[in-house]
C-alpha cells in the first residue's frame, strides 16, 4: 500500500461534502483523478491523507525544522510515501527552493 499526503487546495485536492464517505472516496479533484488513473494503469493501491497542519512545508529559519507535507515526508522516512501537491518550484537568488502554491485563474 502506498501512502499519499496532501493538503486541500481547489481544484487539485478537495474533501467531498458527503460526510458518509470513508477512505479515498472522501476526496475529489484534479490530483485525485490523476492518481486514480495512474494507479489503475500501473496497478497499485494507495491511501490518501490530509496533512495535519494543512501546509505544504516551510523551513523555520530559527529552528531549521520543516512543517507541513515536507515534515510528514521527513518523519515518515518511507520509500512508499509520496505527496500530492499543486505547486511549482522557484529558485531564489540564493538557489534555495521556495514553495508557492498554484491556482487556475
Amino acid at each position: 500500500m502506498t501512502d499519499f499526503n496532501s493538503s486541500q487546495e481547489k481544484p487539485y485536492v478537495m474533501l467531498k461534502s458527503d460526510k458518509n464517505l470513508t477512505g479515498n472516496s472522501r476526496y475529489e479533484g484534479f490530483c485525485i483523478d490523476l492518481l486514480k488513473d495512474v494507479a489503475n494503469l500501473v496497478g497499485f493501491q494507495y491511501t490518501i491523507s490530509i496533512v495535519k497542519d494543512g501546509k505544504y512545508g516551510v523551513e523555520d529559519p530559527d529552528t531549521k525544522q520543516w512543517n507541513g507535507i515536507v515534515r510528514e515526508l521527513i518523519d515518515g522516512a518511507s520509500c512508499d510515501q509520496y505527496s500530492l501537491m499543486g505547486f511549482v518550484f522557484r529558485l531564489s537568488p540564493t538557489s534555495s527552493p521556495l514553495y508557492t502554491n498554484t491556482t487556475l485563474r
